[in-house]
């Protein structure tokens, strides 16, 4: 399937799909509802028809001009459907109208799936029923995923950066080297804000945010500096420019600031409570960003062009909310807005807790929401 769309009057649920399957592989789409799954495999098996794109079977142009069509072509949708027939078995209900037959009888005698050549349409069914059974197995799960840090202070890196700055390569190489760290979450968390005051000379950083130019700004009031720059390290609310000399990443402060936990059964929601180490009461918020790696963008235009450049740890979605208090502690909840398109392969989440209204982050975690290879 090649840039595949579909619209119902003012609704796009499909916008310029592509991907391909091969002979043998098992593919399972999963998204929330709405996402158009249901809609994709239904132009597969001739229920709608493209409004555009194009498809190809083995290798030849291809539209289903029904669900008959498709499945004498071998594409066949099963449905998921919650009504079975109570007198069969799963095999049998699967495969309904994929019997073997001899003469117009069954053979019960023989498996349905040991009947070859007949029933490879049932077997491509199968895996085109299997992204509805996926997403309902996975939403039905709704286990919680939790993140928690020590009762040490988890330092937070943050590197303000830009795809139009030539300094800036270096520096998110070596934030992209903290992946491999067995310190990562643990003693530190990174991320990395793209900023947007570089677009001028050319070149449109697609990560980029005002609101993450303006926090720097707020740092650089804070310090009572005129000038912000690229590439920018802040350690732990604080200017740091010897970075590069701490290539494991910055040591431990040893400072006991308490327990800060959040956790979430959907990864939209995220609940927080924070355990301090100190006594008395205090305001806090909380902040939190998704971040995204595997990126990368082939450079056009400004101080980069023609170089490929590869990030990792990029803020996407950016959110802060106020905790109540609780006891010594406080507790409350995060929603992080929608997600920014990326075609990452690692997405992960980092939390930090501050003073209410103040930069300067008290402790933090994080972890890996959908982990790199290499870290598996």
């Amino acid at each position: 399937m090649s840039e595949v769309q579909k619209a119902f009057g003012a609704t796009r649920a499909l916008n310029r799909v592509s991907f391909d399957v091969g002979a043998g592989e098992v593919h399972a789409l999963i998204g929330e509802n709405g996402a158009g799954k249901s809609t994709l495999m239904k132009i597969l098996s001739g229920v709608y028809p493209p409004d555009g794109g194009e498809i190809e079977l083995d290798g030849r142009p291809w539209v289903p001009a029904n669900p008959l069509h498709a499945r004498h072509c071998g594409i066949v949708m099963i449905y998921q459907e919650l009504t079975l027939a109570p007198h069969l078995s799963v095999e049998e209900n699967i495969l309904l109208g994929e019997e073997p037959a001899k003469f117009g009888w069954l053979n019960r005698r023989r498996s349905v799936c040991q009947s070859s050549e007949r029933n490879m349409p049932a077997m491509r069914a199968l895996l085109l029923c299997l992204p509805a059974i996926l997403v309902a197995t996975v939403n039905a799960q709704n286990t919680a995923l939790t993140f928690q840090s020590s009762g040490e202070q988890t330092a937070l890196i943050e590197l303000y950066t830009s795809e139009g700055c030539s300094s800036c390569p270096p520096a998110e190489t070596w934030l992209s080297r903290l992946q491999a760290s067995p310190r990562l979450w643990k003693d530190f968390v990174p991320l990395a804000f793209h900023v947007d005051y570089w677009d001028y000379l050319g070149w449109r950083d697609p990560w980029a945010n005002k609101s993450f130019s303006d926090r720097q700004r707020a740092y650089a009031k804070q310090w009572r500096s005129d000038s912000i720059y690229t590439p920018g390290f802040v350690l732990n609310g604080k200017e740091w420019r010897d970075w590069s000399e701490h290539r494991e990443g910055p040591k431990a402060t040893g400072v006991k600031a308490g327990v800060l936990t959040v956790s979430s059964s959907d990864t939209n929601r995220w609940q927080v409570s924070f355990a301090s180490a100190n006594t008395g009461g205090a305001d806090y918020e909380v902040h939190a960003a998704l971040l995204a790696g595997g990126l990368s963008s082939d450079v056009k235009a400004g101080e980069n062009r023609g170089r490929h450049l590869s990030h990792d740890f990029v803020v996407l979605t950016f959110v802060h909310a106020s905790l109540v208090r609780s006891g010594d502690g406080a507790q409350g909840e995060f929603v992080l807005s929608k997600r920014r398109n990326a075609a990452a392969s690692n997405l992960a989440l980092a939390v930090w807790l501050t003073p209410a209204g103040r930069l300067e982050p008290l402790q933090a975690t994080g972890g890996w929401l959908a982990r790199p290879a290499s870290s598996r």
